[in-house]
């Protein structure tokens, strides 16, 4: 590594933190072998009102390369630029309080790698996604060919690479980025991809690396907070496809199209205000200046006004698609009826509720109804009647006997942690039960010792 550089530390890494108690110690566990490389972790308070203060003070104390600034909750690209403004690194890298490095190795080979190619910007072609408990896949982006890349690396240019995903795959010379004025958007959401266009829009190429740097947790967010900020989402996917225009990016155009209709989908059409519309109208105009404009089909449907059943089924279709993890992992298990019946009667369950009676929970009950394992009660916040012949019971009703109750919702840990505040303890989360099933893990001791 080189270290006569004149900066303090060769590398700032900037965390933006709101109320992520539960998942800030791991994020700057992954980071503790670098704190003596010439690392300095700036960590951005974003109006946290849980425990993430008093765990990150506890590093602090330890590690005085950690470094700590409260702001008012002003949304996480906000707090990246205060990061920027406060960090002393000759370069910079964005890293999310909820996700963590896989190697800080590779994180410092990219900063070696611009200082020896004199370049700006250098990124990694892959990265991994978690679920909580363990590395569950390799991603790579879908822009570029790994079996091109040797192990070097290789330079790239922007009208080759057309994306603006994965900003926090990259390492940034923190001078180019203040020469440029390149800073993030006031949203509160997808700021980071015009961020990232920006940066390498005015580059003069970045290079890439094949080696995988950033673990990304998956799965665990509700879509509440896509629905909240689907006004900055589309402001953000605007100001992206004006640059596609400018400069003639059709695969960029087409990514950010086909976000539209596939991952924004179900927000556009929950929340279809007078600006929702408004940016709409503007991406399709922006869309259909190009030499070939594509179809818009969420703006289609819209306009042709899509009966309630439809829209339930693509609703439905592209829940599962948003959240591939969950419905891979489930799926994985309900290939194979005979492997959860055989799990569960070798766990003594044989009496089962679910809670929550979405994609997830309609899937795992009719499943579940075919394997002849005995349901004895559906719960739902909002639905009542029956389902399948099945009473529907309210979260405040009293349980039936049974042996295990499943809560079938992708965030499923404060309904899980509600029940047993109240000392139910035969309570598991759909995503802990199909990861137990495919890892051929028991269940916890005190759901055998109940059940027995």
């Amino acid at each position: 590594m080189n270290t006569n550089i004149p900066e303090e530390y060769l590398i700032s890494i900037i965390i933006p933190i709101y109320n992520l108690e539960k998942y800030i110690g791991e994020c700057l566990d992954s980071l503790s072998e670098g704190l003596n490389k010439h690392m300095e972790i700036v960590c951005i308070d974003d109006g946290s009102t849980d425990a993430s203060r008093k765990i990150i003070e506890s590093y602090k104390n330890n590690y005085p390369n950690i470094k700590y600034y409260f702001q008012p909750n002003s949304g996480a690209g906000i707090a990246r630029n205060k990061g920027m403004d406060c960090s002393k690194g000759k370069y910079i890298s964005f890293l999310d309080a909820d996700d963590y490095y896989c190697s800080i190795d590779t994180l410092i080979k990219m900063a070696e790698i611009c200082e020896s190619q004199n370049i700006d910007i250098c990124g990694s072609a892959s990265w991994y996604l978690c679920n909580n408990t363990r590395k569950n896949q390799e991603q790579i982006i879908d822009c570029v060919n790994l079996n091109d890349l040797p192990q070097e690396g290789k330079r790239c240019f922007l009208e080759e690479w057309q994306n603006d995903y994965g900003y926090t795959n990259f390492v940034f010379r923190k001078a180019f980025i203040e020469e440029n004025s390149i800073r993030f958007p006031g949203y509160r959401r997808y700021e980071d991809p015009v961020f990232l266009l920006q940066a390498l829009l005015k580059s003069s190429g970045f290079w890439v690396i094949p080696s995988p740097l950033y673990c990304c947790r998956i799965g665990y967010k509700d879509s509440s907070h896509v629905d909240n900020t689907i006004v900055d989402i589309l402001k953000g996917i605007r100001d992206n496809i004006k640059i596609a225009l400018e400069y003639k990016y059709s695969k960029l155009q087409q990514r950010l199209i086909n976000r539209l209709s596939n991952d924004y989908y179900n927000a556009i059409i929950h929340n279809l205000t007078d600006d929702v519309m408004s940016l709409l109208l503007e991406i399709n105009r922006i869309n259909h200046e190009f030499d070939k404009p594509l179809e818009l089909s969420v703006l289609n449907d819209i306009y042709s006004g899509m009966d309630k059943e439809k829209n339930i089924r693509r609703e439905i279709e592209k829940k599962l698609v948003s959240d591939q993890r969950l419905y891979d992992d489930l799926q994985c298990v309900l290939n194979d009826f005979s492997s959860i019946s055989e799990y569960l009667r070798k766990n003594h369950v044989n009496k089962i509720g679910i809670y929550g009676l979405g994609v997830y929970g309609i899937l795992l009950l009719d499943e579940m109804i075919l394997d002849g394992i005995s349901i004895e009660c559906c719960i739902d916040r909002q639905k009542s009647g029956q389902v399948r012949e099945i009473e529907i019971l309210k979260p405040s009703d009293k349980l039936p006997d049974i042996d295990l109750l499943i809560v079938a919702l992708r965030n499923a840990d404060p309904v899980v942690s509600d029940y047993r505040n109240m000392h139910v303890l035969k309570v598991i989360g759909i995503m802990e039960l199909a990861e137990s099933i495919i890892s051929g893990t028991s269940l916890p001791d005190y759901f055998r010792r109940n059940n027995t």
